[in-house]
Protein backbone atom coordinates (compact mmCIF):
# COMPACT_ATOMS: atom_id res chain seq x y z
CA UNK A 1 0.00 0.00 0.00
CA UNK A 2 2.93 2.58 1.21
CA UNK A 3 5.17 1.57 -1.99
CA UNK A 4 1.46 2.02 -4.38
CA UNK A 5 0.57 5.78 -2.50
CA UNK A 6 3.74 6.73 -3.07
CA UNK A 7 3.97 5.85 -6.61
CA UNK A 8 0.80 7.91 -7.07
CA UNK A 9 1.67 10.68 -5.53
CA UNK A 10 4.50 11.16 -7.65
CA UNK A 11 2.53 11.31 -10.62
CA UNK A 12 -0.11 13.51 -9.20
CA UNK A 13 2.59 15.51 -8.57
CA UNK A 14 3.83 15.29 -12.25
CA UNK A 15 0.49 15.95 -13.19
CA UNK A 16 0.47 19.33 -11.21
CA UNK A 17 3.70 20.55 -12.98
CA UNK A 18 2.89 19.41 -16.28
CA UNK A 19 -0.70 21.43 -15.96
CA UNK A 20 0.65 23.84 -14.35
CA UNK A 21 3.60 24.50 -17.17
CA UNK A 22 0.60 23.81 -19.32
CA UNK A 23 -2.02 26.46 -18.61
CA UNK A 24 0.97 29.23 -18.52
CA UNK A 25 1.43 28.55 -22.47
CA UNK A 26 -1.39 27.21 -23.43
CA UNK A 27 -3.57 30.59 -23.89
CA UNK A 28 -2.56 33.45 -26.45
CA UNK A 29 -0.39 36.51 -24.86
CA UNK A 30 -3.73 38.74 -25.88
CA UNK A 31 -5.79 36.24 -23.48
CA UNK A 32 -3.07 35.23 -20.82
CA UNK A 33 -4.60 37.36 -18.69
CA UNK A 34 -7.75 35.42 -18.56
CA UNK A 35 -5.42 32.20 -17.07
CA UNK A 36 -6.06 32.35 -13.42
CA UNK A 37 -10.15 32.73 -14.32
CA UNK A 38 -9.92 29.54 -16.28
CA UNK A 39 -8.13 27.80 -13.51
CA UNK A 40 -10.07 28.92 -10.82
CA UNK A 41 -12.73 27.77 -12.35
CA UNK A 42 -11.57 24.58 -13.77
CA UNK A 43 -10.72 23.78 -9.86
CA UNK A 44 -13.95 24.68 -8.81
CA UNK A 45 -15.76 22.23 -11.44
CA UNK A 46 -13.35 19.73 -10.71
CA UNK A 47 -13.83 20.23 -6.59
CA UNK A 48 -17.36 19.90 -6.88
CA UNK A 49 -17.85 16.64 -9.17
CA UNK A 50 -14.90 14.97 -7.25
CA UNK A 51 -16.13 16.31 -3.57
CA UNK A 52 -19.00 18.19 -3.39
CA UNK A 53 -21.65 15.95 -5.73
CA UNK A 54 -19.95 12.85 -4.59
CA UNK A 55 -20.77 13.35 -0.95
CA UNK A 56 -24.18 14.36 -1.76
CA UNK A 57 -25.07 11.68 -3.92
CA UNK A 58 -23.34 9.10 -1.38
CA UNK A 59 -25.48 10.19 1.54
CA UNK A 60 -28.70 8.56 2.19
CA UNK A 61 -30.21 11.42 4.17
CA UNK A 62 -29.55 13.89 1.61
CA UNK A 63 -30.89 11.67 -1.43
CA UNK A 64 -33.98 10.25 1.07
CA UNK A 65 -34.60 13.80 2.03
CA UNK A 66 -34.32 15.56 -1.81
CA UNK A 67 -33.95 12.84 -4.63
CA UNK A 68 -36.50 9.90 -3.45
CA UNK A 69 -39.88 9.21 -2.60
CA UNK A 70 -39.08 6.46 -0.39
CA UNK A 71 -36.45 6.47 1.96
CA UNK A 72 -33.55 3.37 1.15
CA UNK A 73 -30.98 2.68 3.30
CA UNK A 74 -28.21 3.92 0.95
CA UNK A 75 -27.04 6.63 -1.50
CA UNK A 76 -27.40 7.17 -5.32
CA UNK A 77 -23.88 6.84 -5.85
CA UNK A 78 -21.25 4.37 -4.22
CA UNK A 79 -17.52 5.06 -3.70
CA UNK A 80 -16.65 1.82 -5.80
CA UNK A 81 -18.61 3.00 -8.67
CA UNK A 82 -17.03 6.40 -8.31
CA UNK A 83 -13.43 5.30 -8.43
CA UNK A 84 -14.18 3.15 -11.37
CA UNK A 85 -15.64 5.53 -13.20
CA UNK A 86 -13.21 8.41 -12.76
CA UNK A 87 -10.33 6.11 -13.22
CA UNK A 88 -11.09 4.73 -16.47
CA UNK A 89 -11.90 8.64 -17.59
CA UNK A 90 -8.38 9.05 -16.32
CA UNK A 91 -6.64 6.70 -18.47
CA UNK A 92 -8.61 7.35 -21.47
CA UNK A 93 -7.80 11.01 -21.56
CA UNK A 94 -4.24 10.18 -20.64
CA UNK A 95 -4.31 8.03 -23.61
CA UNK A 96 -6.17 11.33 -25.54
CA UNK A 97 -3.19 13.38 -24.61
CA UNK A 98 -0.29 11.31 -25.98
CA UNK A 99 -2.11 12.36 -29.59
CA UNK A 100 -1.74 16.17 -29.20
CA UNK A 101 0.99 17.82 -30.68
CA UNK A 102 2.53 20.88 -29.29
CA UNK A 103 4.79 23.99 -31.26
CA UNK A 104 6.85 24.77 -28.20
CA UNK A 105 10.78 25.63 -27.13
CA UNK A 106 12.16 23.25 -25.16
CA UNK A 107 14.71 24.57 -22.60
CA UNK A 108 16.64 21.52 -21.23
CA UNK A 109 17.49 21.86 -17.87
CA UNK A 110 18.88 18.94 -15.45
CA UNK A 111 16.94 18.15 -12.08
CA UNK A 112 19.87 19.76 -10.14
CA UNK A 113 19.67 22.81 -12.26
CA UNK A 114 16.30 22.65 -12.22
CA UNK A 115 16.07 22.87 -8.10
CA UNK A 116 19.35 25.51 -8.06
CA UNK A 117 17.09 27.65 -9.71
CA UNK A 118 14.54 27.00 -7.78
CA UNK A 119 16.22 27.90 -4.60
CA UNK A 120 17.89 30.92 -6.03
CA UNK A 121 14.38 32.13 -6.65
CA UNK A 122 12.93 31.11 -3.38
CA UNK A 123 15.91 33.04 -1.39
CA UNK A 124 15.23 36.67 -2.44
CA UNK A 125 13.85 38.99 0.32
CA UNK A 126 10.28 39.81 -2.10
CA UNK A 127 10.06 35.76 -2.44
CA UNK A 128 10.75 35.25 1.03
CA UNK A 129 7.95 37.96 2.12
CA UNK A 130 5.78 36.42 -0.45
CA UNK A 131 6.26 32.24 1.23
CA UNK A 132 5.37 34.68 4.86
CA UNK A 133 2.49 35.93 2.97
CA UNK A 134 0.98 32.76 1.85
CA UNK A 135 1.72 30.37 4.86
CA UNK A 136 -0.12 33.06 7.10
CA UNK A 137 -3.07 34.63 5.12
CA UNK A 138 -4.99 31.73 6.16
CA UNK A 139 -4.78 31.23 9.83
CA UNK A 140 -7.24 33.53 10.84
CA UNK A 141 -9.67 31.61 8.97
CA UNK A 142 -8.56 28.16 9.96
CA UNK A 143 -11.39 27.62 12.62
CA UNK A 144 -14.21 28.78 10.73
CA UNK A 145 -13.84 27.00 7.91
CA UNK A 146 -13.02 23.67 10.01
CA UNK A 147 -15.49 24.01 12.71
CA UNK A 148 -18.29 26.36 11.67
CA UNK A 149 -20.44 23.38 10.46
CA UNK A 150 -19.94 21.40 13.21
CA UNK A 151 -21.20 24.07 14.66
CA UNK A 152 -24.06 24.27 12.77
CA UNK A 153 -24.95 20.79 13.23
CA UNK A 154 -25.12 21.04 16.88
CA UNK A 155 -26.98 23.97 16.64
CA UNK A 156 -29.80 22.13 14.30
CA UNK A 157 -29.18 22.40 10.81
CA UNK A 158 -29.56 18.73 9.19
CA UNK A 159 -26.91 16.92 7.73
CA UNK A 160 -28.90 17.01 4.41
CA UNK A 161 -29.60 20.33 4.44
CA UNK A 162 -25.23 21.28 4.51
CA UNK A 163 -25.05 18.97 1.09
CA UNK A 164 -27.87 21.24 -0.28
CA UNK A 165 -25.67 24.36 0.85
CA UNK A 166 -22.80 23.08 -0.78
CA UNK A 167 -24.92 22.78 -4.28
CA UNK A 168 -26.60 25.94 -4.23
CA UNK A 169 -23.06 27.58 -3.66
CA UNK A 170 -21.49 26.21 -6.97
CA UNK A 171 -23.31 28.15 -9.50
CA UNK A 172 -22.10 30.90 -7.08
CA UNK A 173 -18.71 30.32 -7.15
CA UNK A 174 -18.59 30.12 -10.46
CA UNK A 175 -19.80 33.27 -11.27
CA UNK A 176 -17.93 34.76 -8.66
CA UNK A 177 -14.34 33.64 -10.40
CA UNK A 178 -15.82 35.47 -13.60
CA UNK A 179 -16.15 38.67 -11.64
CA UNK A 180 -12.96 38.42 -9.68
CA UNK A 181 -11.37 37.43 -13.08
CA UNK A 182 -12.49 41.32 -14.51
CA UNK A 183 -11.01 42.88 -11.49
CA UNK A 184 -7.49 40.98 -11.04
CA UNK A 185 -7.06 42.86 -14.86
CA UNK A 186 -5.64 45.76 -13.38
CA UNK A 187 -4.76 45.72 -9.55
CA UNK A 188 -3.58 41.73 -8.90
CA UNK A 189 -3.68 42.34 -5.55
CA UNK A 190 -6.71 44.95 -4.49
CA UNK A 191 -9.39 42.24 -4.66
CA UNK A 192 -7.05 39.79 -2.60
CA UNK A 193 -7.68 43.05 0.31
CA UNK A 194 -11.51 43.36 -0.77
CA UNK A 195 -11.65 39.46 0.20
CA UNK A 196 -9.73 39.26 2.95
CA UNK A 197 -12.08 42.13 4.76
CA UNK A 198 -15.32 40.67 3.60
CA UNK A 199 -14.23 37.69 4.85
CA UNK A 200 -13.76 38.44 8.28
CA UNK A 201 -16.75 40.60 8.49
CA UNK A 202 -18.47 37.05 7.47
CA UNK A 203 -16.35 35.49 10.14
CA UNK A 204 -18.00 37.62 12.97
CA UNK A 205 -21.51 37.11 11.60
CA UNK A 206 -20.74 32.99 12.11
CA UNK A 207 -19.94 34.20 15.55
CA UNK A 208 -23.15 35.44 16.39
CA UNK A 209 -25.39 33.36 14.38
CA UNK A 210 -23.95 30.34 15.95
CA UNK A 211 -23.93 31.36 19.62
CA UNK A 212 -27.18 33.38 19.24
CA UNK A 213 -29.31 30.91 17.26
CA UNK A 214 -31.35 28.52 19.22
CA UNK A 215 -32.54 26.08 15.62
CA UNK A 216 -31.64 26.53 12.65
CA UNK A 217 -34.50 24.32 11.08
CA UNK A 218 -36.36 27.81 10.27
CA UNK A 219 -36.56 29.36 6.81
CA UNK A 220 -34.92 32.69 8.08
CA UNK A 221 -31.85 30.62 9.69
CA UNK A 222 -31.78 28.59 6.71
CA UNK A 223 -31.65 31.79 4.62
CA UNK A 224 -28.65 33.62 6.69
CA UNK A 225 -26.71 30.46 6.62
CA UNK A 226 -27.30 30.54 2.47
CA UNK A 227 -26.68 34.24 2.44
CA UNK A 228 -23.35 33.87 4.64
CA UNK A 229 -22.00 30.59 2.91
CA UNK A 230 -22.53 32.36 -0.57
CA UNK A 231 -20.77 35.94 0.69
CA UNK A 232 -18.25 33.70 2.19
CA UNK A 233 -17.66 32.23 -1.31
CA UNK A 234 -17.21 35.68 -2.91
CA UNK A 235 -14.32 36.63 -0.57
CA UNK A 236 -12.77 33.28 -0.84
CA UNK A 237 -12.47 33.36 -4.49
CA UNK A 238 -11.50 36.95 -4.54
CA UNK A 239 -8.48 36.43 -2.41
CA UNK A 240 -7.82 32.66 -4.54
CA UNK A 241 -7.97 34.43 -7.81
CA UNK A 242 -6.25 37.50 -6.89
CA UNK A 243 -3.21 35.08 -5.60
CA UNK A 244 -3.89 32.95 -8.86
CA UNK A 245 -3.14 36.13 -11.17
CA UNK A 246 -0.03 36.66 -9.02
CA UNK A 247 1.72 33.57 -9.44
CA UNK A 248 0.61 33.09 -13.33
CA UNK A 249 2.38 36.52 -13.42
CA UNK A 250 5.24 35.59 -11.64
CA UNK A 251 5.64 32.56 -12.95
CA UNK A 252 5.09 33.64 -16.97
CA UNK A 253 8.93 34.38 -18.63
CA UNK A 254 11.03 31.70 -16.57
CA UNK A 255 12.08 28.48 -18.04
CA UNK A 256 10.66 26.75 -15.45
CA UNK A 257 6.84 28.19 -14.96
CA UNK A 258 5.43 24.41 -14.34
CA UNK A 259 7.47 24.07 -11.50
CA UNK A 260 7.84 27.81 -10.36
CA UNK A 261 3.84 27.76 -10.45
CA UNK A 262 3.24 24.38 -8.60
CA UNK A 263 5.97 25.50 -5.89
CA UNK A 264 3.95 28.50 -5.82
CA UNK A 265 0.70 26.45 -5.52
CA UNK A 266 2.24 23.90 -2.96
CA UNK A 267 3.12 26.89 -0.78
CA UNK A 268 -0.29 28.08 -0.98
CA UNK A 269 -1.68 24.84 -0.11
CA UNK A 270 0.49 24.48 2.56
CA UNK A 271 -0.64 27.75 4.32
CA UNK A 272 -4.40 26.43 4.18
CA UNK A 273 -3.61 23.17 5.99
CA UNK A 274 -0.29 23.74 8.61
CA UNK A 275 -2.86 25.73 10.94
CA UNK A 276 -5.38 23.14 11.48
CA UNK A 277 -4.19 20.95 13.98
CA UNK A 278 -3.03 23.98 16.35
CA UNK A 279 -6.12 26.10 15.98
CA UNK A 280 -8.12 22.60 16.55
CA UNK A 281 -6.20 22.05 19.67
CA UNK A 282 -6.08 25.76 20.68
CA UNK A 283 -9.77 25.49 20.98
CA UNK A 284 -9.59 22.38 22.43
CA UNK A 285 -7.19 23.60 25.13
CA UNK A 286 -9.20 26.89 26.13
CA UNK A 287 -13.03 24.86 26.00
CA UNK A 288 -13.72 23.92 29.51
CA UNK A 289 -16.91 22.32 31.23
CA UNK A 290 -18.34 22.69 34.52
CA UNK A 291 -18.64 19.17 36.67
CA UNK A 292 -18.51 17.66 39.44
CA UNK A 293 -15.49 15.83 40.84
CA UNK A 294 -15.74 12.45 44.18
CA UNK A 295 -16.19 15.15 46.49
CA UNK A 296 -18.34 16.86 45.10
CA UNK A 297 -16.59 19.92 44.63
CA UNK A 298 -16.89 21.95 41.19
CA UNK A 299 -13.83 21.12 38.31
CA UNK A 300 -13.30 22.21 34.71
CA UNK A 301 -12.42 19.94 32.19
CA UNK A 302 -11.42 20.44 28.62
CA UNK A 303 -14.02 18.91 26.15
CA UNK A 304 -15.72 20.37 22.83
CA UNK A 305 -19.35 20.50 23.15
CA UNK A 306 -22.39 23.03 22.72
CA UNK A 307 -23.02 22.70 26.44
CA UNK A 308 -19.14 24.08 27.71
CA UNK A 309 -18.98 26.69 30.08
CA UNK A 310 -15.99 28.46 27.99
CA UNK A 311 -16.12 27.26 24.26
CA UNK A 312 -12.91 27.40 22.73
CA UNK A 313 -14.64 28.09 19.03
CA UNK A 314 -15.49 31.59 20.23
CA UNK A 315 -12.26 32.04 21.98
CA UNK A 316 -9.97 31.40 18.65
CA UNK A 317 -12.81 32.48 17.04
CA UNK A 318 -12.35 36.22 18.09
CA UNK A 319 -8.37 36.34 18.82
CA UNK A 320 -8.56 35.07 14.84
CA UNK A 321 -10.69 37.67 14.02
CA UNK A 322 -8.54 40.77 15.74
CA UNK A 323 -5.11 38.99 14.76
CA UNK A 324 -6.38 39.27 11.27
CA UNK A 325 -7.57 42.75 11.51
CA UNK A 326 -3.57 43.68 12.90
CA UNK A 327 -1.87 41.42 10.39
CA UNK A 328 -3.89 43.13 7.12
CA UNK A 329 -3.19 46.62 8.66
CA UNK A 330 0.11 45.81 9.97
CA UNK A 331 1.46 43.85 6.32
CA UNK A 332 -0.77 45.95 3.87
CA UNK A 333 1.61 48.18 2.35
CA UNK A 334 4.15 44.92 1.93
CA UNK A 335 1.36 43.01 0.62
CA UNK A 336 0.93 45.97 -2.42
CA UNK A 337 4.58 46.04 -3.05
CA UNK A 338 4.11 42.53 -4.06
CA UNK A 339 2.22 43.28 -6.68
CA UNK A 340 5.39 45.14 -8.38
CA UNK A 341 7.07 42.03 -8.29
CA UNK A 342 8.75 41.28 -12.19
CA UNK A 343 8.12 37.93 -13.63
CA UNK A 344 10.75 35.31 -11.92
Amino acid sequence: MTIILTTLMFMIATEDIAVDGWALTLLSEKNAKLGPTVQTIGQTCGYFLAYTLFLAFNSADFCNAYLRSEPLPDGLLSLSLFMKFWGIFFVLFGLLLLFKSENTVRVELTVKEAYTTLWKIAKAPQIRFLIFFLFSRKLFFSVFENMTHFKLLEKGLKKETMGLLALIAFPCEVIFSLITGKMTTTRILVPFEIGFMIRLVVCVLELLLVYFSDGLDSILGFGSVIALVIISSFATNLMRGSSGALFVRLSSKTSIGGSVMTLLNTLSNLGYSWPIFFIMSLVDFSTTKPCVGASGSDASVGVSGSDASVDGYYVVGVSSVVLGICWFFFLRCRIRQLEKLAPL
